[in-house]
């Protein structure tokens, strides 16, 4: 797929050139200084850059020097860490002598002549072991050879600017913040290409792996990419050591450096927060987002998720197969339990028609997982930090289910996930006693199971049920439930009422706790007629409906029936209909409405 994703990048290239790169690409956060080389005088004012992972706004973007840096910048890095130029210390991340880039820690801990030294020393030999000679034999003819008398005065201005730096400490660096001095002379386009042509050198030496593994192919050198791939001598258990050719796969020169390009491109969009990347197969369009941009329409293509670490980071990849932003029919989130309490009536503004993909995720992370799905989506499970054991549990069961459907469009078993798992989070919600979050769970369950079914029977059936109980509670002729689920919310209700005869000081809507997640008529017959028993004490004779709907469920027949949760939870968040006024009731019939 990587190579499919390549493909697609390169065609950018052709389309926007060399400009696109530098255009997406982002210099770390840190102070820039540019220095003459002739006079080692600093130029202009120091320019500090910062991203601001929040917003994704560039401090220093809108300084004049801000291109010219972003281009220097953007030839001058060492490709990775294991690349530094004064290895071992790896204390400067910069790859050619017109610039010195260090990290603040460095700079706490002291920068010696001697450590800059061996700097600019390796300037003198490229090429330590056969592999690099052969490889940097052909660099050495494209390039010619290094100026080391320049690079033995830029070594001299860069001691006497750090000696200045450390004694009067007038900037202040933060120790993971760089510190990068580019040295250039009075014609900047001169100096933009002498930087251009020395950090090409050394990419061209470095952007291999490793060269030990590279092979001559005619007249071609071909070799390991370094970008995504992590081969060495200290893990030789990553080699397919039954084959000829043991690392995964060989690439020329010019096809490792489009690649490293890629992911530097990659890198940037990470570092403003675009983890979500959207290659598209068909337009050749690369499209980043963030979590809570809105994904485009895509009918073939591969997605991306990548992070920032010590390198860039590809976390997931997967393929894309018609993917809509757009909903194909209306998602309407509908208040079939009305909530009453006047703390949400901002939330009534989430009911209603939805028509993109991202609002319903939304629904999902608020409602179901508290604000804990989309954050959490890639987290390795030992960093999830979430302190209700749960919900962090329901995070790491069902993420996965939630990611295809919001993020690649597949909605397979959506349905059946959303059955398994609202009941849970509407269970939890009764045990903390939060009547109004169980009824939102509640009609959200209700949406996404009509938006799947496309008949909307769940809507249906949850308001006919009410009104069926509704119309048999006061009639006087003989009747029976219509169905289980009329039966479950009668329970559901009869419980609710249980609560209200209780007397405690602490009413607790966990009182019917045992009753949402069993299987077993059986018991649920036995809690009624012990709560009977217990509050039968409160129950006038006069008290009609109690008695006749305590009767009618314990006369119930629930053979070959299966007890339904959702319709005991909604019976018993919902309103009362035992205590609901009735048109011309007597106020002897003892109905006091609470």
């Amino acid at each position: 797929m990587l190579q499919e994703c390549m493909e697609v990048f390169r065609e950018n290239e052709k389309k926007y050139s060399m400009q696109w790169f530098w255009d997406n690409h982002i210099p770390k956060d840190g102070v820039y200084i540019l220095i003459n080389t002739q006079n080692g005088s600093v130029i202009g004012a120091p320019i500090r850059i910062r991203m601001d992972k929040r917003t994704g706004n560039i401090q220093g973007q809108e300084c004049s020097q801000y291109e010219l840096i972003s281009f220097m910048d953007f030839y001058s890095n060492v490709t990775y860490s294991n690349k530094c130029l004064d290895v071992p210390q790896k204390m400067v991340h910069s790859n050619n002598m017109y610039t010195f880039f260090i990290k603040g820690k460095s700079l706490d801990e002291g920068v010696s002549d001697i450590k800059i030294e061996k700097y600019y020393k390796a300037f003198e030999r490229l090429d330590k072991t056969k592999k690099d000679k052969e490889l940097y034999k052909p660099i050495e003819n494209q390039f010619g050879q290094i100026d080391i008398k320049k690079a033995k005065e830029i070594e001299n201005w860069t001691k006497l600017y750090l000696k200045k730096f450390s004694e009067q400490k007038e900037i202040k660096i933060g120790k993971d913040e760089y510190l990068k001095l580019f040295f250039i002379d009075d014609d900047v386009e001169q100096s933009k290409e002498n930087i251009k042509k020395e950090g090409l050198r050394y990419i061209a030496l470095n952007v291999f792996n490793k060269n030990d593994y590279n092979q001559q192919v005619g007249n071609k050198i071909i070799g390991v990419p370094n970008a995504n791939i992590v081969l060495g001598s200290k893990k030789p258990f990553l080699e397919n050591k039954t084959r000829k050719i043991t690392v995964p796969y060989l690439i020329e020169i010019s096809e490792a450096i489009k690649q490293m390009y890629f992911f530097d491109y990659l890198s940037g969009q990470a570092r403003k927060g675009k983890n979500n990347i959207y290659i598209d197969l068909d337009e050749k369009k690369v499209v980043a987002c963030g979590d809570s941009e809105q994904i485009p329409m895509i009918e073939t293509g591969i997605y991306l998720r990548i992070q920032t670490g010590k390198e860039l980071e590809i976390h997931y990849m997967d393929r894309i197969t018609g993917y809509k932003p757009d909903l194909d029919r209306l998602f309407i989130f509908e208040c079939v339990l009305k909530p009453l309490d006047e703390n949400q009536k901002e939330f009534e503004l989430k009911y209603g028609g939805k028509t993109n993909l991202w609002k319903i995720e939304e629904l999902v992370d608020d409602i179901f997982f508290s604000k804990q799905l989309k954050c959490n989506y890639f987290k390795q499970t030992n960093k999830i930090n979430i302190e209700d054991n749960f919900l962090k549990q329901q995070v790491i069961k069902y993420r996965e289910h939630f990611f295809n459907w919001f993020k690649l469009g597949n909605a397979n078993n959506i349905a059946t996930v959303t059955q398994m798992l609202a009941l849970r989070f509407i269970v939890k919600s009764i045990a903390q006693g939060n009547r109004w979050k169980a009824m939102h769970q509640l009609n959200l369950w209700i949406s996404i199971m009509d938006y799947f079914s496309k008949d909307r029977r769940y809507n249906n059936t949850m308001s006919k049920t009410r009104e069926m109980l509704k119309n048999h509670i006061d009639e006087k002729e003989d009747w029976d439930f219509e169905n289980v689920e009329e039966y479950c919310y009668a329970v559901g209700q009869l419980m609710n009422t249980y609560l209200k005869l209780s007397k405690s000081a602490n009413k607790n809507l966990s009182f019917i706790n045992r009753l949402l997640l069993t299987k077993n008529d059986k018991t649920v017959k036995q809690t009624l007629l012990l709560y009977f028993k217990k509050y039968n004490y409160a129950i006038k004779d006069t008290n009609h409906r109690i008695k006749t709907l305590h009767g009618h469920i314990m006369q119930y027949d629930m053979d070959g029936k299966e007890i339904n949760g959702y319709y005991i939870s909604a019976g018993f968040v919902d309103d009362n209909l035992i205590y609901a006024k009735k048109e011309k009731l007597s106020d002897e019939r003892g109905m006091d409405n609470e």
